[in-house]
């Protein structure tokens, strides 16, 4: 299941990814709304069945809860971060979100975040009794501009890098890969064939790449030179164009192909397919892909389209509490409950995922304001 588990793992790069690290823990669900109107983006940060399994734990959280008009609980600048930002007086700082500390010394963004608005929630409690929150932070479309055109430029050195190294492994007697074979692996993995049964990735192939022309690879070696790689943003649309050669540029757009109508039989034969493999062919159902025919090749995604299909896959996702947990869960609801804190008592996980939609998740700042860090240590 491992190679499935990648490939949604893929589908799921829109949408800023967050995980609490070290001792504090929960289900974690993150989707994203567009408004056209006011050109800004808005992304939802929902946590289910906060959990930690140490006696300071709720401290911890409870602390973090106090900084919540300061904390962005995502690490911009990393698709998989594990650290919040805190916006202080004096400059940028990253935060530890399972263990309430701080890193020592002041970063400096790639890209300009003053102007992103941040909408801190409250705690809530789910049907089990366990502690939840969410939170908002809105991008403006100019301040989207600037992250997308820093994302080009860190992925246009990436896939260089990927390019040139195929170029020299082809140098000194590697094998380029075929593209069936490299369906085939994809084809394994949808399908949750045993790994006996699988076509086998070889060591230091990389998918996509490593199936490319030599024409190809040299357009891609030099992405940024040559602009064979690029990223945008039109509204709410963004989109992410190769120049490779004709022939590869087919054989993407055919293999894009091939997934659709795996992913689409596992789901009318009803084989194995988690939730978030049904989600996974919604969203790679959703996606536009456009072949030219000088190799060009775009792949669009319309967040207003998205959006729906995404959070109906977090609404799908909403796990039941881990038994095996059951202190953990406890530690937290009883430190919460005897701090008191405002907490919506209104609120379930599919109400907040619901209101978001709608537009009506509101802001709910501190109603005692605290000082950016108080509370909080230091990251030894």
């Amino acid at each position: 299941m491992r190679t499935r588990q990648k490939i949604v793992a893929s589908l799921a790069t829109l949408a800023l990814a967050l995980s609490l690290s070290g001792c504090l823990d929960a289900d974690k669900i993150s989707t994203v709304s567009y408004d056209a109107k006011a050109d800004a983006f808005t992304v939802l940060r929902l946590y289910i069945n906060i959990h930690g399994d140490q006696p300071e734990d709720a401290k911890n959280l409870l602390a973090m809860y106090a900084n919540r008009d300061h904390i962005l609980p995502v690490e911009l600048w990393s698709i998989l971060g594990e650290k919040g930002i805190m916006r202080m007086s004096d400059g940028v700082r990253e935060v530890d979100l399972g263990k309430a500390t701080m890193d020592v010394g002041e970063i400096k963004p790639p890209f300009d975040i003053s102007t992103l608005e941040n909408k801190p929630g409250k705690f809530f409690a789910n049907t089990d009794g366990n502690i939840c929150y969410y939170h908002q932070i809105t991008i403006p479309g100019a301040a989207m501009d600037k992250m997308v055109a820093w994302a080009q430029d860190e992925a246009q050195k990436q896939i260089a890098k990927l390019a040139a190294d195929e170029i020299d492994s082809r140098k000194l007697g590697g094998k380029r890969v075929s593209w069936d074979h490299q369906r085939k692996i994809l084809q394994g993995g949808i399908r949750g064939l045993p790994e006996a049964d699988r076509e086998r990735q070889g060591e230091g192939e990389t998918m996509l790449i490593s199936a490319m022309d030599d024409a190809s690879l040299q357009l891609l070696a030099d992405a940024a030179k040559k602009n064979a790689f690029t990223l945008s943003r039109k509204a709410g649309v963004f989109r992410a164009a190769a120049k490779i050669s004709p022939d590869d540029a087919r054989e993407i757009k055919a293999t894009l192909a091939m997934v659709r109508a795996e992913l689409q039989n596992q789901i009318e034969g009803g084989a194995g397919m988690t939730r978030e493999d049904i989600g996974a062919a919604m969203i790679v159902d959703a996606l536009d892909v456009t072949t030219a025919a000088d190799g060009r090749v775009e792949a669009g995604a319309d967040i207003a389209k998205l959006a729906p299909l995404v959070s109906k896959l977090q609404v799908a996702a909403i796990k039941a509490p881990d038994a095996t947990k059951a202190d953990d869960y406890k530690r937290i609801a009883d430190g919460v409950s005897g701090a008191k804190p405002p907490m919506d008592d209104e609120m379930t996980p599919a109400q907040a995922l619901e209101k978001f939609n709608k537009g009506g998740l509101k802001s709910n700042p501190s109603e005692k304001p605290v000082t950016a860090g108080e509370g909080l240590g230091d990251a030894k």
